[in-house]
């Protein structure tokens, strides 16, 4: 067995249809088409992976290796921390609970290529880092969240010769620390912007701090990245027409979601590959409302790679 697994905080995301005007003052509105799914960086990534895992290990494919998902997510003993276990459930992930009073969630109102997101999240752990099993994993993947667990994993995992990934998207106490047990990080701008370098720069720092691939999304432009060897590459994104834009959102994570996944699978593949193949995903997720729609299939990823090449 080949397994991911993954460390972060979930959140229970209510995504608004476009252009949702919300009340204000002695006001009732109805909002119809909305979408009540999971969130969280890491989280949302794993149930990516999840999904690919489950079509990969179908019967028509017996020839391949089984692999599953394992995740420690953050979130409450309430009911959205029951309708969060329900979730991952369906998708046969292994979850661990690192508890809190509340579990975590979010407003999300997509607007063309933006969103608007308000959060409201409780991280007060009630108990220490959920001890995890990773003779099984081929591949680690954190957000920064559970900090304390994540540096745990990470050193783990170095140690043992398993591939570790994060998600830098902003900056969080301890990520510089955590960076010097990863061995591929893709951050997004914010964080660029937050440790005032430019994107460049920042791939040059990650290096230094011992990241073997080290990448920087950049939204409509792309994604810088180095590779093993100190090359330095660029991936553009997919020709998709603005008025297929539903929601961007998640996009990111389902992209981390991918190339985790990619690897896992097919770790003989280069990471220009693995690359591609998120880049598929993520084109494919931001055609649809909320996580959970957006999550492709393999074969959603084969029409988008014949639709828009790469």
């Amino acid at each position: 067995m080949k397994n991911v697994t993954v460390i972060g905080h979930a959140y229970i995301d209510q995504v608004l249809p476009r252009d949702t005007v919300l009340s204000t003052g002695n006001e009732k509105n109805v909002i119809e088409g909305y979408e009540t799914t999971f969130g969280g960086n890491a989280i949302t990534a794993g149930f990516c992976a999840a999904k690919f895992a489950e079509e990969l290990s179908q019967p028509a494919r017996s020839g391949t290796e089984r692999m599953q998902v394992v995740m420690s997510a953050g979130y409450g003993r309430d009911d959205m921390g029951h309708a969060f276990d329900a979730m991952a459930n369906r998708y046969h992930i292994a979850l661990s609970q690192r508890e809190v009073k509340k579990t975590a969630w979010s407003l999300v109102r997509p607007n063309g290529t933006n969103r608007a997101i308000d959060r409201f999240r409780d991280t007060t752990y009630l108990n220490d880092p959920v001890p995890l099993d990773f003779s099984n994993t081929k591949i680690l993947h954190l957000d920064g969240h559970q900090m304390d667990a994540a540096l745990q994993a990470a050193e783990k995992c170095r140690k043992q010769g398993i591939l570790t990934s994060l998600d830098g998207g902003t900056k969080r106490k301890g990520i510089e620390e955590l960076l010097e047990h990863i061995d591929v990080a893709v951050v997004s701008e914010l964080l660029c912007e937050q440790m005032e370098l430019f994107p460049l720069e920042m791939v040059d720092f990650l290096a230094k701090k011992g990241v073997k691939i080290a990448g920087v999304t950049m939204g409509e432009k792309g994604m810088i990245w180095r590779d093993e060897g100190g090359k330095v590459h660029t991936q553009p994104t997919l020709p998709i027409s603005p008025e297929k834009i539903v929601d961007t959102n998640g996009a990111g994570d389902i992209f981390h979601g991918a190339y985790v996944f990619s690897y896992a699978a097919w770790p003989e593949k280069s990471w220009t590959e693995h690359f591609e193949f998120a880049r598929a995903a993520s084109t494919h997720s931001i055609q649809f409302l909320g996580n959970e729609n957006s999550l492709p299939s393999l074969k959603d990823i084969e029409n988008i790679k014949a639709t828009y090449g790469g």
